[in-house]
């Protein structure tokens, strides 16, 4: 943070913005917006523009509408947004890993003051690599939450609960998949209290890799009831992943995993367990058949829509 002590004395009030659902909200105060990437854990994302006479029309109309595309909108509330003035602010535009002459282009950095990267003004006036810069800066600071907040604590055998819980919560806000293996660890520990327990599974439950949902399928096994409420609690794709334990024929059917699929696909006209227990082999078949198809089909729009805004 001390990268920022010259550019924290300099600059004093306003008031920050952040990214809106039809527009990014632009911050226009330095100072309020390294607090609050500071305050949030967030990396800055900061556009710089000169004056309008130096700016080129057309290139101009095609930065907003990049920035109002419904892809990049969704990608900047990962940042806290800020716009600079060249000539207001052109003595800190280095501190932003920005040169002097800076016009029409962007820049990423951490809530320290590490530069992750720059984005030409061509590159802001196009989507797709607008959207493409916003995905691989968020990616290389979630490393770096990773690495440096999230793993050394669950690494540690004799880590605080406090830190444990904290770190737990760091990979559901900036949904590190990679640590999957690690929150599996963490749950195998032998004294592991409850309630790190419960938020354990919550985070698989977020998290819904391939990893996440075979420790979690395993837990139900064994008759965790944490473990069976984060499971309805999956997402879509996760549901998807289940859908093998679903046997028809099984001499014991798996109750808990049709529970947990046809909650989180919102599937109606659940059958009780009882209908399991008495049901012909014919019918059950036919059962397992429609919740999968509708699970398949849930899973699908699930990607569709997030490929849609990511």
């Amino acid at each position: 943070m001390a990268r920022w002590t010259t550019l924290l004395m300099l600059l004093v009030g306003g008031s920050l913005a952040a990214a809106q659902n039809d527009r990014i909200n632009w911050g226009t105060d330095p100072r309020e917006a390294v607090h609050a990437a500071q305050r949030y854990g967030r990396p800055l994302m900061v556009y710089v523009l000169a004056s309008s006479q130096n700016r080129d029309d057309d290139l101009e109309r095609a930065q907003k509408r990049a920035l109002s595309d419904a892809r990049v909108l969704q990608r900047a509330k990962n940042y806290v947004p800020l716009r600079l003035s060249r000539s207001r602010h052109r003595n800190i535009l280095k501190d932003f890993g920005l040169p002097t002459h800076a016009n029409m282009m962007m820049s990423f950095v951490t809530p320290d003051g590490e530069v992750l990267g720059t984005l030409g003004a061509q590159g802001v006036g196009q989507v797709d690599s607008l959207v493409q810069k916003l995905k691989l800066v968020f990616n290389t600071y979630r490393k770096k939450v990773y690495d440096g907040r999230v793993k050394p604590i669950l690494d540690d055998a004799d880590a605080k609960p406090a830190d444990i819980k904290q770190a737990l919560a760091l990979i559901d806000e900036f949904e590190i998949d990679s640590a999957d293996k690690d929150v599996v660890a963490l749950l195998d520990r032998k004294r592991l209290s409850k309630v790190l327990r419960k938020q354990a599974c919550g985070t698989l439950a977020a998290l819904s890799t391939q990893t996440a949902v075979t420790k979690l399928l395993e837990l139900v096994d064994a008759g965790d009831a944490d473990a069976t409420d984060a499971l309805s609690k999956c997402t879509p794709p996760a549901a998807e992943m289940m859908l093998s334990k679903l046997e028809a024929d099984a001499e014991a059917f798996n109750y808990a995993v049709y529970k947990a699929v046809t909650r989180i696909c919102r599937i109606r006209s659940v059958k009780p367990a009882r209908y399991f227990e008495k049901a012909s082999e014919r019918l059950k078949q036919s059962e397992v058949e429609r919740v999968t198809r509708l699970v398949q089909m849930n899973a699908q729009r699930w990607r569709e829509r997030q490929n849609e805004t990511r």
